[in-house]
């Protein structure tokens, strides 16, 4: 049996907006998940996430990008940037 998983990644321009419609999106037809994920009613995952998150995550050194994602997989709803940005500078 073929599992497919259906996800979006919304990417904001900072953690406030990304905070504003995680929570505004949570608060109507999406359940919220760990690691700031949200799942709506037809199965579909959302991750609403700031856009040096993904900049952290693509580094091009390797510890520095490990350590962001060791720091976001402790997450258990919304994401800290400044926990991450921590993780990032090490």
């Amino acid at each position: 049996m073929i599992q497919t998983h259906k996800c979006c990644l919304v990417t904001t321009v900072n953690q406030f907006f990304s905070v504003k419609w995680g929570t505004s999106l949570s608060s109507l037809i999406f359940r919220p998940q760990v690691c700031g994920w949200l799942k709506d009613k037809f199965g579909v995952s959302w991750q609403i996430v700031p856009s040096n998150l993904t900049e952290m995550l693509c580094n091009p050194d390797p510890e520095r990008a490990e350590r962001v994602m060791k720091a976001l997989l402790e997450t258990k709803a919304k994401i800290n940037m400044r926990s991450l940005k921590q993780a990032f500078e090490g």
